[in-house]
């Protein structure tokens, strides 16, 4: 299950389309049942993928450990040596494996260009897992 669910809560990150700001307004309740519904979706083995800030990963992290193990955190940076703003958090079910947090992506390189990382996932296809 992928899922990209609701992370915005302040007013500078508001949109002027009332309709996509509630949209994409985050609540604490919220992201527990987008996972509880991915959990309930998921055969035994199943994983769940999902994006969020870094700044609240400990969210995801706790919303998952109910019903998720072999827990992945995978920082996005905007570009090398900058602090990741987002992160890919995976999980799978019916696993007890330890969790592992990933070296990250730089999606950008100095010039504000897509990294060489970031391009061969977007434009040639390859997996995130062998671009880390």
């Amino acid at each position: 299950v992928l899922i990209n669910p609701p992370f915005h809560d302040t007013a500078s990150d508001a949109s002027p389309d009332a309709i996509k700001d509630k949209a994409n307004r985050s609540r604490e309740d919220l992201l527990e049942r987008w996972v509880a519904l991915a959990h309930k979706s998921l055969v035994p083995r199943g994983r769940i993928t999902l994006i969020y800030r870094a700044d609240r990963f400990d969210r995801v992290i706790a919303a998952l450990m109910p019903r998720f193990q072999e827990t992945e955190v995978i920082p996005l940076w905007p570009k090398g040596g900058t602090a990741a703003k987002r992160v890919i958090v995976r999980g799978r079910r019916d696993v007890a494996s330890p969790g592992q947090i990933h070296p990250g992506l730089a999606l950008h390189d100095p010039a504000g260009d897509l990294s060489a990382a970031a391009r061969r996932i977007l434009e040639d296809g390859v997996p995130l897992a062998q671009t880390l």
